[in-house]
C-alpha cells in the first residue's frame, strides 16, 4: 500500500499528492495539519494552487491531469508524448536563457498566444517560470557544461585568446566580463566587479593570473582588451612589460576607432558634421524636399548611413553625401525648386566648394581605413595572421588618395602609427604575417627586423622547451625555402579558398613541432568581446549579491553562465553562416573594376582572381547607405518593373526596358546577380542594385544552409584531430524549409512534380514554388493553412514587442527550436520590424483609444518615473493610470530643463492638455528628491486643480529608512546576514536546523518590494531563535567551531533589539502587503491603512506612548510632507466601506479634504451645489442610499463599482465619487516598465526623422503590451 506518514502531526494518509493538500491545509480529500509551520503550508498552498493553474490552462495537453487519488504522481499516457513534452519545455527553457528574457514572460498572454496559434491547438505544455528557473535551468547547464568541455579540450591544440570586456554601470561599479575564443568556440569565464581594486594594478593582475591559472597558461596565446585608458590600460602595461608568455592587445575595431579619433580632430571633423547634419536632417524632414532629392538622384536618400560600428556611420554619412553633391545642386538649381529664406543656408551650404572639399579630404584619410576595417570584419579574416597586411595596405591607399603627396598624408600615417605601435602591434602579429601562407608566397612579401623580430620573441614567449625550438627553427628554414612537404603545398591552388590554419593542419603533418606552433597563432583573432555583443545586464545582476544567500548567488551564477555560452554558440554558428554564404555569394557580389590597368589587376586579392595573395590596392567597397538597408525591409519590385502580359507571366525593367518572365527574375536582373537565368541591368541605380542584392542573397540563404557543415568544417582525417569538428555547434540548418516537404516528384526524367496539398501536377520545382507562394495560378489548400501561419507570425511580433526582447532573438538557435517543437512558423526580423509592428501599432491604437474613451468617466492619473541612465541624463516616462488600464504616454529627456522650474512646470501642462485637463485627477512621482521634488511643490502651492502626491511604496520605503536610523538597523541586518549564511553555506548546519525547525529554512526572504526583504529575513530569523538555540545546544553540535555565530544565537540583547525592530516595521509592512494586493490601492483605502497600521504599532508596544510615539512621529512627517492629499480625505468619505461602518471618524482634516476635492474637480458651481445636497442624502443613508448601505450590499464589490451601481438616481454625487475612488496611490513602480526602451528611444542624435518615428512607434507598442499585460495579470490575481 502506498501509504505515508506526515512528519509533524503523525497522520498516515495515501500517497504524497494527499499529504500536500494535508500540509497546505487544503480541505477536501484530507484534514489539514495542525502543526506545520505557516511557511511550509504557504509553500505547499502556492505549489497547489500554480499546478491547477497549469491544469487550467492546458486541458489539452499530452499527460493527464492528476487528482489526490491516483496517488503521488500523474502517470503519462504515452511515454513518448513525455519525452516530447520535456524536449518542447527544453527547447522554450533554451530560448529564456539564450536571449536572457525574463522568466515571467512565458506567463504573459502573448506567449502562450505564440505557441499557441502556430498548430491550432496547446499540443505541448508551456512551463511555468519555477520550470524553466529549475529542473530546466539545471538540464540547460548540463548541456552547456558539456558543450564547453568539448571547446576547452580543443584549447590544446589551437590555444585560445582571453578577450576582456570592461565598462561602467548605471550604478558607476567598474565590471569586467572575461571569454576565451578560440576556432571551436567563444567560452564565457567569469565577470568581476573591480571597483575597489580598479587602482591597485597588483589586484588586477593577482586576478587576471588567476584566470589564466584556471584556463591553463600553456593554453592563453593573448589577452585582448575592449578599452585602450583607464584601468584596463594600466593593466595592459604592466602585462606587455613583464613579457610573460601572454601577449596583450587591444581589439582592432577600438584601435580603428581611436585613429578615426585623431584623424577627426586634423581635420575639425566635427565642424563639418554638424553641417552635414543640417543637409539631411533638411532634407529628411521635408517631403516635399525629399521627393525632390529622389527625382533628381533617380531613387537616392540623403540619409544617416548605419552600420555594425557606430563610430563609422559619420564617415558613411558623409560618403553617401558627398556621392550626392551633385544632384544636391542640380536640385536646388531647378525650376521646382521653390525658394525660400529659410532655405538659403543650406542654399549656400550645398553651393559651397570649400566645403566639400573639406568633405574630400576627410574622406580621402578615412575611406581606406573603413573600407580596410570592413573588409577585415567579413568571411574569416579576423585572424592575427592579416592585421599585418591589412595595415600596410591601407596606408598605401591612403598615401594614392593624395597621389603620393607626402604633406598631405604624412599626418595621417603618424596617426596610424601612433595607435598602432601604442595599442594594436604585437609581436604576434609578425609571426602570423610570416606564418601566413598566402602572405608569405606572394610576391609582396617583405621580410624586415620587425617581422623578423616578432616570429623569435612568439616562438621563445610561446614555446618553453629549448630541443622543441631548436626542430621549429629548423623547420621554418624548409617553410621559408618551400621545400618538403610545403613544394607542393605552397602553390597558388594549394592556398586560396582555405584559411591558414587549416592549411597548416592539413599540409604540415611532417613537421609537427612547426605545425603545431602555427596552428596556435594563427587560430588567435585579433578582435575583441565586442564582437560577440554580449548582454551584460546579466553581468550586472550576477554582481548585484549583496544580501543574498549562497544558494542564490550560486543559482545566479549557473544562469550567467548558460545564458553567455548559448548566447556565444549561437553567434558562432551565425558568423560560420555569414561565412559560407559570402564565400557561395562572393562571385555575384564583387567583381574587378573595368577600368583597372594589368598591373593593378595583379594585385587584386584572392576573391578576384583565385590567386593566393590577399593583398589590395584598394579594398572592394564594401559601404552600403541606410537607406539601401530600410528599403530592404519595404522595396517593392513592382514598382521597378511593369507587366506587359499577366496572363504569360511577362513582366518589361523600368530602368533598361528588357522583357522577362515574371518577377523573381527581375530580381536577379536589377540585382545584377548572374545565374538568375538573365542578364544585369546596365542602368539600374546603386542603391536600387544594393538593395535587391541583399535580398536575394537572404532569399537563397536556405540552399546555402544545405551544404553548410561541409563548408565549415576543417581539416580530414590526416589533420589534427581539433579541426574535425568546429563546425558541429548548432546551427539552423534543421529550421530551412524544404520544398521537398510540400511536393512530390511524380516523373523525374520530364521533371514532373506534384503537389502534396491540393494534388496539382506541374513542370519543375520552380513552379511548385510559385504555386505554393501565391504566384499565378496558387495552391488554395497551402493558403489556408497559412491562415494560421500568419496568426503565428502575428503573435510572435506581439510577444516580441511586449517583452522587449531583441527582434534578431528569432534569428537565435534556442528561438527557432522552441517554433518548430510548438509547429509555429518563423518570421525573419525584417517581418518583425516592419509589416508586423505596423500591425500591431494599429491593434495597440484601438486599446489605447478605447482606454481613453473611458477617461470621461473614471478621469485618471498621471504616473511619473523618473532616474537617471548610464550616460548621466536625467530620464522620465509618463503612464496615465485608471480602472480601464494603464497607457503609456511618452519618454522625455529632461537634462537641460530640470534646474527651471518654470520650463518643468510647462512640459506638464502641455502633457496635461494633451490628455485633458478634465480628465487628469492627479500626479503621482517616484521620487521626492531632486527636480521631480522641486516639481511637487512647485504643483501642490498653485493648487491648479490636479493633485500631487508620492507613490504609497516610495513613501513607505522613506518610512521603513527612518526608523531604521532610529534602532541602528544596519548593525542588526549585518548579524542576522552573519547567521543565514553561516546556516545556508553549510549543509549539515542547515540539515541540523531543519531538524530542530521541523522544515524550516533559514533563507532571505524576498518580496516584490525589494527594500522591505531585510525586515522580512529579520522576521524569519526572530520566529527561528529558539530552534537555532535547540541547535546549538544539542549533542549533534561541534561546539569548537563557529563560536561567534552560537555568542549570537545567544545574545539575549541581540534578540531584544530585532524584537523592538520588528514591533515598530512589521504594522508597516504588512501593511503595505496588503495594500499592494488584489483592488486595495485605491484612494478609498490609504487613510484607514494608515490609521490601522498605527493603532498596530501602539498595541505591539502595549499602548506605552514612549516606545511607539518616535514610530508615529516617522510616519505622520513622511505622511503630511509626501504621501497625504485632499483626495484621501475625500476617497475614505466616499467609500461605504468606511463610511458606513463604525468606526467611520469626520474630522476637520476629512471635511476640508472632501471640500478641495469637490472644488478642484467639479468646476461648474451648479453641479458643486447639487453633489452637496446629494452628499447630505449619502451622510444620513436616505433615498437609494437607505438599502444600499447595509453590509451585505457592500462587501465584495470595489467602491467605484458601488457608486456606478447603486447611486444612478443622482447623476451628479456618483460622477464626481467615481473620478476620486477610481484613482490609484502607486506610482509606475508596479508596472516595472523596461527603462532601456526608453533610453534607447532618446538617443536620436543624427537620426533621420523616419528613423526617430520608427523608434518612437517601437516604444509605444511595447510599453502599451507590456502595460496590458500588466493589467490583465493584476487582474487575474484579483
Amino acid at each position: 500500500m502506498n501509504r505515508v506518514k506526515c512528519n509533524y502531526c503523525g497522520k498516515e494518509m495515501s500517497g504524497f499528492k494527499r499529504l500536500k493538500f494535508h500540509l497546505a491545509g487544503i480541505r477536501g480529500y484530507v484534514t489539514p495539519c495542525e502543526q506545520v509551520t505557516d511557511t511550509v503550508r504557504e509553500t505547499f498552498h502556492k505549489m497547489i494552487e500554480t499546478s491547477g493553474q497549469k491544469r487550467g490552462r492546458s486541458q489539452d495537453s499530452s499527460s493527464q491531469s492528476v487528482s489526490p487519488e491516483n496517488g503521488d504522481t500523474g502517470v503519462a499516457t504515452d511515454k513518448q508524448d513525455l519525452l516530447s513534452s520535456k524536449a518542447h519545455k527544453k527547447c522554450i527553457g533554451r530560448f529564456f536563457y539564450e536571449n536572457f528574457v525574463d522568466f515571467s514572460a512565458v506567463d504573459s498572454p502573448s506567449f502562450k498566444a505564440m505557441m499557441t496559434v502556430g498548430c491550432g491547438e496547446m499540443r505541448l505544455k508551456i512551463p511555468d517560470p519555477r520550470d524553466i528557473n529549475g529542473w530546466m535551468l539545471q538540464d540547460a547547464l548540463r548541456e552547456v557544461q558539456d558543450h564547453v568541455k568539448r571547446i576547452k579540450d580543443s584549447w590544446a591544440v589551437t590555444g585560445c585568446s582571453i578577450l576582456l570586456d570592461a565598462w561602467v554601470d548605471q550604478n558607476g561599479r567598474y565590471l569586467v566580463s572575461f571569454l576565451a575564443d578560440s576556432p571551436a568556440g567563444p567560452v564565457y569565464l567569469s565577470s568581476f566587479d573591480v571597483s575597489d581594486i580598479k587602482h591597485d594594478v597588483t589586484a588586477l593582475r593577482s586576478l587576471l593570473d588567476g584566470l589564466i591559472d584556471e584556463v591553463g597558461v600553456h593554453n592563453v596565446i593573448q589577452i585582448i582588451a575592449s578599452s585602450a585608458s583607464g584601468w584596463v590600460a594600466e593593466l595592459g602595461e604592466s602585462y606587455s612589460r613583464t613579457k610573460q608568455g601572454v601577449f596583450w592587445s587591444v581589439s582592432v575595431s577600438h584601435c580603428f576607432e581611436l585613429m578615426l579619433m585623431k584623424i577627426a580632430e586634423l581635420h575639425s571633423l566635427g565642424d563639418v558634421l554638424d553641417k552635414l547634419k543640417k543637409v539631411t536632417e533638411f532634407v529628411n524632414n521635408n517631403p516635399l524636399v525629399l521627393k525632390l532629392d529622389r527625382d533628381h538622384s533617380h531613387g537616392t536618400d540623403v540619409t544617416v548611413c548605419s552600420s555594425e560600428f557606430e563610430f563609422v556611420m559619420p564617415y558613411l554619412t558623409l560618403k553617401s553625401m558627398f556621392k550626392a553633391k551633385n544632384h544636391l545642386a542640380a536640385m536646388f538649381a531647378s525650376s521646382d525648386w521653390n525658394e525660400e529664406e529659410e532655405d538659403i543656408t543650406i542654399f549656400k551650404l550645398v553651393k559651397d566648394s570649400s566645403f566639400w572639399e573639406t568633405v574630400e579630404r576627410v574622406l580621402k584619410c578615412t575611406s581606406p581605413l573603413i573600407n580596410g576595417l570592413l573588409w577585415f570584419f567579413t568571411a574569416n579574416n579576423q585572424h592575427v595572421g592579416n592585421i599585418y597586411d591589412t595595415m600596410d595596405v591601407i596606408k598605401e591607399s591612403i598615401a594614392n588618395e593624395f597621389d603620393g603627396e607626402e604633406l598631405c598624408y604624412k599626418p595621417v600615417w603618424d596617426v596610424i602609427d601612433d595607435v598602432w605601435g601604442k595599442h594594436l602591434h604585437i609581436p604576434l602579429h609578425a609571426a602570423g604575417y610570416f606564418l601566413n601562407p598566402a602572405a608569405f608566397y606572394s610576391s609582396d612579401f617583405y621580410l624586415d627586423s620587425d617581422v623578423a623580430t616578432g616570429l623569435i620573441s612568439s616562438l621563445v614567449l610561446l614555446v618553453k622547451e629549448c630541443p622543441i625550438q631548436a626542430k621549429i627553427s629548423t623547420q621554418l628554414d624548409i617553410y621559408r625555402l618551400g621545400e618538403d612537404c610545403f613544394y607542393e603545398a605552397s602553390q597558388a591552388d594549394q592556398i586560396s579558398g582555405i584559411s591558414p590554419a587549416e592549411w597548416w593542419a592539413q599540409n604540415a603533418s611532417q613537421h609537427p613541432e612547426l605545425q603545431s606552433f602555427s596552428v596556435k597563432i594563427l587560430s588567435q583573432t585579433c578582435e575583441g568581446a565586442s564582437r560577440y555583443k554580449l548582454k551584460r545586464s546579466a553581468a550586472e545582476k550576477l554582481l548585484l549579491t549583496r544580501g543574498m544567500s549562497h544558494g542564490e548567488k550560486q543559482h545566479l551564477g549557473e544562469l550567467a553562465f548558460v545564458h553567455y555560452n548559448l548566447h556565444l554558440q549561437s553567434c558562432k554558428a551565425k558568423l560560420s553562416e555569414e561565412t559560407v554564404l559570402q564565400d557561395i555569394f562572393v562571385g555575384h557580389f564583387v567583381k574587378p573594376p573595368k577600368d583597372l590597368e594589368a598591373n593593378q589587376v595583379s594585385s587584386l586579392p584572392s576573391r578576384f582572381l583565385g590567386k593566393e595573395r590577399t593583398r589590395v590596392s584598394d579594398f572592394p567597397s564594401l559601404l552600403v547607405s541606410d537607406s539601401a538597408n530600410r528599403m530592404n525591409l519595404s522595396m517593392d519590385i513592382r514598382e521597378h518593373g511593369s507587366w506587359v502580359d499577366k496572363k504569360k507571366d511577362r513582366v518589361k525593367c523600368n530602368y533598361c526596358g528588357k522583357e522577362m518572365r515574371g518577377f523573381d527574375r527581375l530580381k536577379f536582373h536589377l540585382a545584377g546577380v548572374r545565374g538568375g537565368h538573365v542578364t544585369p541591368c546596365e542602368q539600374v541605380t546603386d542603391t536600387v542594385r544594393e538593395t535587391f542584392r541583399k535580398m536575394v542573397m537572404e532569399e537563397t540563404s536556405s540552399a546555402a544552409a544545405n551544404n553548410r557543415v561541409d563548408k565549415v568544417q576543417m581539416g580530414n582525417s590526416g589533420s589534427l584531430s581539433v579541426f574535425s569538428g568546429l563546425g558541429e555547434s548548432l546551427t539552423a540548418d534543421t529550421f530551412v524549409m524544404d520544398i521537398y516537404d510540400h511536393g512530390v516528384i511524380v516523373n523525374k526524367k520530364r521533371r514532373r512534380v506534384k503537389c502534396k496539398h491540393c494534388g496539382k501536377d506541374m513542370f519543375g520545382l520552380h513552379r511548385l514554388k510559385r504555386h505554393l507562394g501565391g504566384n499565378g495560378n496558387a495552391c488554395v489548400e497551402a493558403t489556408k493553412q497559412d491562415l494560421r501561419s500568419n496568426g503565428a507570425k502575428k503573435w510572435i511580433g506581439r510577444c516580441s514587442n511586449e517583452n522587449r526582447f531583441d527582434f534578431s532573438a528569432v534569428g537565435s538557435t534556442g528561438f527557432r527550436e522552441m517554433m518548430t517543437v510548438s509547429g509555429g512558423k518563423i518570421p525573419d526580423s525584417c517581418d518583425l520590424n516592419g509589416r508586423m509592428r505596423q500591425e500591431a501599432l494599429k491593434e495597440v491604437q484601438d486599446h489605447v483609444r478605447k482606454i481613453k474613451d473611458s477617461w470621461a468617466i473614471t478621469g485618471c492619473s498621471i504616473l511619473l518615473d523618473a532616474w537617471v541612465d548610464e550616460k548621466g541624463r536625467d530620464l522620465v516616462t509618463f503612464v496615465a493610470d485608471c480602472p480601464a488600464g494603464p497607457v503609456y504616454l511618452i519618454s522625455l529627456d529632461v537634462s537641460e530643463i530640470k534646474s527651471n522650474s518654470n520650463a518643468l512646470i510647462s512640459l506638464v501642462h502641455g502633457l496635461i492638455d494633451e490628455v485633458g485637463m478634465h480628465n487628469v485627477i492627479q500626479i503621482i512621482a517616484s521620487s521626492a528628491s531632486g527636480w521631480v521634488g522641486e516639481l511637487g511643490e512647485s504643483f501642490s502651492r498653485s493648487k491648479e486643480g490636479i493633485f500631487w502626491s508620492l507613490s504609497v511604496s516610495r513613501c513607505f520605503e522613506y518610512m521603513l529608512l527612518k526608523i531604521a536610523e532610529i534602532h541602528s538597523l544596519g548593525d542588526i541586518v549585518d548579524k542576522a546576514n552573519k547567521i543565514t549564511e553561516f546556516v545556508n553555506k553549510n549543509s549539515v548546519v542547515l540539515k541540523l536546523v531543519r531538524d530542530h525547525s521541523h522544515g524550516t529554512d533559514m533563507t532571505v526572504s524576498s518580496s516584490e518590494l525589494k527594500f522591505v526583504s531585510p525586515y522580512l529575513t529579520l522576521e524569519s530569523m526572530f520566529k527561528a531563535k529558539n530552534h537555532l538555540a535547540d541547535m546549538f545546544a544539542s549533542s549533534d553540535w561541534n561546539k569548537e567551531e563557529d563560536i561567534t555565530i552560537s555568542e549570537l544565537v545567544n545574545d539575549s540583547s541581540f534578540w531584544e533589539i530585532v524584537d523592538r525592530v520588528l514591533k515598530s516595521t512589521s504594522p508597516l509592512i504588512h501593511g503595505l502587503l496588503w495594500f499592494c494586493t488584489a483592488n486595495n490601492q485605491h484612494v478609498g483605502n490609504i487613510y484607514e491603512t494608515m490609521d490601522v497600521i498605527k493603532e498596530n504599532i501602539a498595541k505591539k508596544f502595549n499602548h506605552e506612548e514612549l516606545c511607539y510615539k518616535p514610530v508615529w512621529d516617522v510616519i505622520d512627517d513622511v505622511w503630511n510632507n509626501y504621501l497625504h492629499s485632499p483626495l484621501h480625505a475625500a476617497g475614505y468619505f466616499l467609500n461605504p466601506t468606511v463610511f458606513y461602518s463604525t468606526d467611520f471618524h469626520l474630522d476637520q482634516e476629512v471635511a476640508t479634504g472632501l471640500i478641495s476635492s469637490l472644488v478642484h474637480i467639479v468646476k461648474e458651481c451648479d453641479i458643486q451645489v447639487r453633489v452637496a445636497t446629494q452628499l447630505d442624502m449619502y451622510r444620513l443613508g436616505e433615498d437609494c442610499f437607505n438599502e444600499a448601505s447595509q453590509a451585505d450590499q457592500i462587501t465584495g464589490i470595489a467602491p467605484a463599482e458601488w457608486w456606478a451601481q447603486k447611486a444612478s438616481k443622482h447623476q451628479e454625487l456618483p460622477s464626481f465619487a467615481i473620478k476620486v475612488l477610481s484613482q490609484t496611490c502607486e506610482g509606475a513602480s508596479r508596472y516595472k516598465l523596461e527603462r532601456s526602451v526608453a533610453e534607447k528611444l532618446l538617443l536620436t542624435e543624427g537620426m533621420s526623422h523616419g528613423e526617430k518615428q520608427h523608434l518612437e512607434e517601437l516604444a509605444f507598442v511595447h510599453y502599451n503590451l507590456h502595460l496590458q499585460s500588466c493589467k490583465a495579470k493584476l487582474s487575474e490575481e484579483q
